[in-house]
């Protein structure tokens, strides 16, 4: 058995939720979501957060709306549902 190095022994590094998913997709459907938003999303649960915030739009909406993906729905469709 080979020793492991340091780098081995450390935690992955926290990456973006947003990293797992095309990132265009998410700006095209989520256009009020700034480039720092997505930054700080690492659950599905903060993206969801974001997305009732910024569109001011009831939790289960959004809920909703981020399970169906990035590429369901348009942002437009949004703005109509939340009532902006």
């Amino acid at each position: 058995m080979t020793p492991m190095s340091q780098s081995q022994l450390e935690p992955a590094p926290v990456t973006s939720f947003i990293d797992a998913h095309s990132m265009q997709a998410v700006q095209a459907k989520w256009s009020r979501l700034t480039v720092a938003d997505l930054a700080q999303v690492r659950t599905e649960e903060q993206l969801i957060d974001k997305v009732a915030e910024r569109y001011s739009i009831p939790h289960d909406q959004a809920c909703n709306d981020v399970r169906l993906g990035p590429t369901a729905g348009t942002d437009r469709q949004l703005v109509r549902a939340g009532g902006s």
